[in-house]
């Protein structure tokens, strides 16, 4: 289910994508890239708030591999849609201001 957040983060589907990190998160709670991609979608959608509180549990879940993701290591490649994830991370956050996102929804 995780996977499939990541694919509606990447197609601008973020409604729906939350929908599949909630999915994910009933399924296994304790997985940090759930919160990860739920934070992301949340910033897609202009829930900072919501947005915010996901990356807290990220970061409480897997500190490292969350500070790693908002240095830039990310499983996705190609370029727009890594910086895409990477700025929607960092916006939740708090690394990047709100506006960085508004050019990527």
């Amino acid at each position: 289910y995780a996977g499939l957040a990541q694919c509606c983060l990447l197609t601008r589907e973020y409604r729906k994508g939350v929908e599949w990190a909630m999915r994910s998160h009933g399924q296994a709670s304790g997985h940090a890239l759930t919160q990860l991609m739920l934070a992301a979608l949340l910033v897609g959608l202009g829930e900072l708030d919501q947005a915010k509180a996901a990356m807290e549990v990220a970061r409480r879940l897997a500190p490292d591999w969350v500070q790693s993701r908002l240095e830039g290591q990310a499983a996705i490649r190609e370029g727009a849609n890594r910086q895409h994830f990477i700025t929607f991370i960092r916006v939740a956050a708090g690394l990047e201001p709100p506006e960085a996102a508004q050019a990527l929804r």
